[in-house]
């Protein structure tokens, strides 16, 4: 997103696909698609929140919500958004009906939600990841150990089953919990600042990746996988030999080692 703006481009092509302003003093921060892939919503601090198509043309817009997060449910029509008095609304806009989800203590910074569209993951201010259940409408599980302060930090379902957690975190890790439990299963250390965001892999559920404020994109992948590739790699240049050492001690990893997971690749971004 520009300032003023939300731009979307042609990823494979490299080319701007469009570019929606719809007055001077946007300020667009957040969006996310239309199962049909041919609409999207985005919203703001200053009180935008706009239904848009691949024209840049606003087709619907609701007034007056200061939007800080949003997700389309798994229904295909609801939009669910987190706004600045730290509750969750679902909204459908082409018929102006809103409802309410959910209400926290707190500021909820980001969410995401697991495919099945009944569970949420909420970052919420001075708290840490808090999972919900849509429908019941409850709070399900706190998660403990990562540090959630005021920045945004996003964090997401995955592994196989999506049967995990992950987030990042503002002591510079990454931590992955199993959803039925609340102390972490692994913590990922290795970022110099502010983990903003983790996905994982959605066709490798063993391998995430990691965005942070100290410029770098890091692929985390299984701790054994990782040290047989490089004992492979170490065979193939002298000739077969592989002294079979363990992965360098000071490489980044986890701390635990019920979900062994080590530093795979690690791209600077600061320059681009």
């Amino acid at each position: 997103m520009q300032e003023d703006a939300t731009v979307v481009w042609d990823a494979e092509r490299g080319r701007q696909v469009c570019k929606v302003s719809d007055t001077t003093s946007d300020s667009l921060t957040c969006a996310c698609w239309y199962k049909d892939n041919e609409r999207f919503v985005c919203g703001g601090m200053r009180g935008q929140f706009l239904l848009c198509n691949l024209d840049g043309a606003v087709l619907e817009r609701w007034e007056g919500v200061r939007v800080q997060s949003v997700a389309i449910h798994s229904d295909g029509k609801t939009v669910l958004a987190s706004d600045t008095h730290r509750r969750i609304r679902g909204y459908q806009l082409e018929t102006a009906h809103d409802y309410s989800i959910l209400q926290e203590d707190h500021g909820i910074m980001a969410f995401s939600l697991d495919t099945s569209g009944r569970f949420a993951l909420l970052n919420v201010t001075t708290q840490g990841v808090h999972m919900w259940d849509l429908k019941d409408r409850t709070l399900v599980r706190k998660f403990r150990g990562a540090t959630q302060g005021h920045c945004t930090i996003h964090s997401c379902f995955g592994g196989l089953n999506q049967d995990f957690v992950a987030s990042g975190s503002e002591d510079h890790k990454v931590y992955i919990w199993h959803r039925s439990r609340e102390e972490p299963v692994a913590v990922l250390a290795g970022h110099q600042h502010t983990v903003n965001c983790v996905t994982w892999n959605p066709v490798q559920p063993s391998m995430l990746v990691s965005v942070s404020d100290d410029h770098t994109i890091r692929i985390w992948g299984p701790a054994n996988t990782n040290r047989q590739n490089r004992e492979a790699d170490a065979a193939s240049t002298s000739g077969g030999q592989s002294d079979g050492d363990d992965d360098d001690p000071d490489s980044p990893r986890a701390s635990n080692g019920q979900f062994p997971h080590s530093l795979i690749s690690s791209l600077d971004i600061s320059s681009h």
